[in-house]
């Protein structure tokens, strides 16, 4: 019944190894030989990719600070970013395998189910990496780090029609990061002009017992597969497939070099296939990211749904008008500034007619806001409508009370409290999961209301979608969540809070919101400089905005970072940290099906 944060969760990541097996094809069709170029449809349907966004600091675009550097020397001749993992739960013919450090926290290894189990069964994992300074604590020219292994998230993941692949993404306690031990960057670029650019992998060099760092060329596909006949099964691969001019031995990673950096582009990933191909990771960048703790990348920007117009009678008659100005401003002299909605203020009798605060008829009261948008229907979040057990509300649990404004006044004028005739969270929301994503449901009343200065539909958003249209300006939070001292207000509180971007939103708290932000879906706003947004207690109520002397409905109250906070009586408990931005479900994006699901409501599609 509050605004919740996401606690991070492990989600899967993967890279490549194609299993030759006959257990991992699908159907006898995979078989059969083909020429290359019976299969460039695939080829042709490669996608343009757009570069990650991790976090640009100085001008550059990096994964985790100072990644990808090596002084190569006689006195440093391995790459700082390799690491080998060993299994030390059986002397003989203990398990190993390489990998690549991604950050201070994380390592990438491919395809070591066994070591897996093992580490699952309770079974010791060595790290070695780093330089070698007693021979008898080394393996493979690396030392033995004192670090050990906290975690390991696994994905088998089908690619393409016929092929699994797995990859292992480790927790380690905290690296001290020095010149021999250093994190590779995740590549910073897009899938074009591959041609230009410098391609390495890694070899291993039986003399020197290790790996050695070869260089190889890019090729275009119909030079990589000329005059070889592939099986059909491998067709669909093309569309994710980097070809090179060498791929010999054990490498496994394919690197780009720019600048004075080495970035992780690809994996040997075609082991049992007759071809030059490597796995493209890029279209897999994200998946990468979210399994790991201490790594985030920017969402990326889908494209936005059909606009939705309601003509110049908005979508409600009358709809986003408010009190007169001039009373407005009588009773704002006469209001006191107090702890928020965010350190807000007093919010003006009548300014804010829309607003609803949901209660239930057994005494759970004001636990969320809502905005009505029609006689009969309001906009909420679908949290709001889930108790804490997981199960939902019923609707002839819930109270809508209109017009309210002092909620100690339980007989105050213009108040009136509405029964629920139905409830409607959007399909696409999981209360189970736990992500609050898609966080928005309806509120169908048993009655119509009745229109007046107290109680008003405001107007649906009836402009361009873009966010670039509201960045950087301020809107009205309104509702009856937690002060600054932890207490419930007794007056309706309103706040003015501001837009950002969602890159100024996802730079202010990456790992939160690399997560939690989805662009076009949901926005951030607030003032975290004044802690200023919205609390517990909140969700749900409706981000508004002022076009031309009408009241538009933008956002819906979803969610922010946490924090621990000490209550009246002394107990320690989770309230909202206003150090950050709030983030709303923006309702554009959900705007067709409101409409289609709000009785007296018609609009047209565009």
């Amino acid at each position: 019944m509050e605004i919740e944060a996401v606690a991070w969760i492990s989600l899967l990541v993967f890279c490549m190894y194609f299993a030759s097996s006959a257990a991992n094809i699908r159907n006898e069709e995979s078989h059969e030989v083909l020429k290359f170029a019976d299969c460039q449809n695939y080829a042709r349907n490669k996608s343009a990719l757009s570069a990650p966004v991790f976090s640009v600091v100085d001008g550059e675009n990096l994964s985790f600070k100072e990644c990808g550097l090596w002084n190569r020397s006689a006195d440093n001749p391995i790459s700082p970013w390799i690491v080998y993992l060993r299994d030390d739960g059986s002397i003989k013919n203990a398990g190993h395998a390489y990998g690549v450090i991604l950050s201070d926290q994380t390592i990438l290894t491919v395809e070591l189910k066994k070591m897996y189990r093992a580490f699952k069964d309770g079974n010791k994992i060595s790290i070695f990496g780093g330089k070698c300074f007693d021979a008898e604590k080394c393996f493979e020219g690396r030392g033995l780090l004192r670090q050990k292994l906290n975690d390991v998230v696994e994905l088998d993941v089908q690619i393409g029609s016929f092929y699994l692949a797995s990859v292992h993404i480790w927790t380690v306690e905290k690296l001290e990061l020095i010149s021999s031990l250093q994190p590779l960057c995740l590549w910073n670029g897009d899938n074009k002009n591959d041609a230009g650019k410098t391609w390495h992998f890694f070899r291993w060099n039986r003399r020197a017992r290790g790996l050695e760092i070869t260089k190889t060329e890019f090729q275009q596909e119909n030079v990589c597969f000329r005059d070889r006949l592939i099986k059909s099964r491998e067709c669909d691969m093309y569309t994710n497939s980097i070809c090179t001019s060498k791929n010999q031995g054990y490498p496994q990673y394919l690197l780009i070099h720019r600048g004075f950096r080495f970035y992780l582009r690809g994996l040997d990933a075609l082991v049992g296939i007759e071809t030059l191909a490597w796995l493209d990771l890029l279209p897999f960048t994200k998946r990468i990211v979210l399994a790991t703790k201490d790594l985030a990348v920017m969402p990326e920007t889908p494209e936005l749904k059909r606009k939705i117009d309601f003509g110049e009678s908005q979508s409600f008659r009358d709809c986003g008008f408010k009190e007169s100005h001039l009373r407005a401003t009588r009773e704002s002299e006469k209001s006191s500034r107090s702890a928020h909605v965010g350190n807000g203020r007093n919010a003006v009798r009548g300014q804010h007619p829309w607003h609803a605060s949901l209660s239930t008829f057994d005494g759970f009261d004001n636990f969320c806001g809502a905005t009505l948008i029609s006689k009969t229907t309001l906009v909420t979040a679908a949290h709001c409508l889930f108790m804490n057990d997981g199960s939902m509300i019923k609707s002839s649990q819930l109270k809508i009370v209109l017009g309210i404004h002092n909620a100690e006044e339980l007989a105050e004028n213009y108040r009136q409290n509405f029964m629920v005739s139905k409830l409607l969270v959007h399909p696409d929301y999981s209360q189970t999961k736990k992500d609050y994503q898609n966080d928005i449901a309806l509120i169908i009343l048993v009655s119509e209301v009745l229109v007046n200065y107290y109680m008003r539909p405001i107007c649906l958003w009836n402009f361009g979608y873009e966010l670039s249209r509201i960045a950087n300006k301020t809107g009205t939070l309104v509702g009856l969540g937690y002060t600054t001292e932890t207490d419930y207000p007794g007056i309706l509180q309103e706040a003015q809070l501001k837009v950002v971007s969602n890159e100024d939103c996802y730079e202010s708290s990456r790992s939160f919101f690399s997560y939690n932000l989805r662009p076009t879906k949901n926005f951030c706003a607030g003032f975290p400089e004044n802690h200023t947004g919205a609390c517990n207690g909140d969700s749900g109520g409706g981000f508004v905005l002022e076009v031309r002397d009408r009241i538009f409905l933008r956002g819906v109250v979803n969610m922010g970072r946490l924090r621990e906070a000490i209550d009246s009586d002394g107990a320690v408990t989770i309230k909202c940290n206003l150090a950050y931005y709030s983030l709303f479900t923006d309702v554009t994006y959900f705007m067709e099906w409101i409409v289609k699901n709000t009785p007296d409501l018609r609009a047209s599609f565009l």
